[in-house]
């Protein structure tokens, strides 16, 4: 979703003589689509749109190499993640963990991309409130199936990045309960951060967007495509778009990418040693 407003800004602003197109490429856990960038000509015409599950999926062993086999272009904004569930289910995070402590039966949780940070994050979300051994936890190949297994009522309640739910919350279809962000985000400014119900947020890491090359492309294709990338998140319509959708501009070109995920690397492999989540 969020590519394609990229793909928006570019084809309405004129801003390149060739189509700029967005593929999505099911399936590994992104694995797929990850590959193919891999494996592609080092000429700037096939990238990585992608985020800190680079990380997330490399720190607990869905794959053994992550983001340091590409060559990184720029870094886009952040993703905060919510909690959301069916409308009929409940009216806040305090209902559903009174379900649990009571003793109800198949009580589940759903997330996406197995062994990436929406995973991850959900494991930290029932480690804070006490009730791990009590959820059963379902992870769905994307946040679409995840949206389609909440709409169904097949999991209680579920954790994903804002931009892939807010639709539903906005329809009534879904009903989203707290945002990760530090602070209330302008989308849903009724909704309660993690904080604010009583949860430490600064355990929860927010998911960082950025664009990666194919290895050994050379830097002068980078330079341009960093540009090209500036251009669009400080246009007027892109901005407007994470507005409504729930993200937060963060540009920064290759080097800051870089660093956020060294820095997010160090902390989401410390947090799995120390937590013994993944034991």
């Amino acid at each position: 979703m969020t590519a394609r407003n990229i793909e928006t800004v570019i084809r309405e602003e004129g801003l390149l003589d060739v189509d700029f197109t967005v593929t999505n490429v099911d399936g590994a856990s992104a694995g797929n689509g990850m590959n193919e960038v891999r494996n592609a000509d080092p000429d700037g015409h096939t990238l990585l749109h992608h985020h800190t599950s680079l990380i997330a999926h490399k720190a607990t062993g869905v794959r053994d190499w992550g983001y340091e086999v590409y060559e990184p272009v720029a870094q886009l904004f952040e993703v905060p993640h919510v909690i959301f569930t069916h409308p009929d289910y409940y009216d806040d995070v305090d209902a559903f963990i009174s379900e649990v402590e009571q003793g109800g039966e198949g009580i589940s949780m759903g997330t996406s991309s197995p062994g990436g940070l929406t995973h991850m994050n959900m494991m930290i979300f029932l480690d804070q409130l006490g009730v791990s051994d009590s959820v059963v936890q379902v992870t769905h190949g994307g946040g679409g199936d995840l949206n389609t297994a909440l709409l169904a009522g097949e999991n209680n309640i579920g954790i994903g990045q804002l931009p892939q739910h807010i639709d539903y919350h906005r329809s009534g279809d879904l009903k989203i309960l707290a945002v990760s962000s530090s602070e209330r985000m302008e989308a849903i400014s009724d909704i309660p951060t993690f904080e604010e119900i009583g949860l430490d947020g600064s355990e929860f890491i927010l998911q960082t967007m950025g664009v990666w090359a194919p290895p050994e492309t050379p830097d002068p294709i980078i330079n341009e495509l960093y540009d090209l990338y500036e251009t669009v998140v400080e246009h007027e319509k892109f901005i407007e778009a994470a507005n409504q959708q729930g993200f937060t501009p963060a540009l920064g070109d290759g080097e800051v990418l870089s660093s956020t995920f060294e820095q997010d690397e160090l902390d989401i492999e410390t947090f799995l040693s120390e937590s013994g989540l993944l034991d």
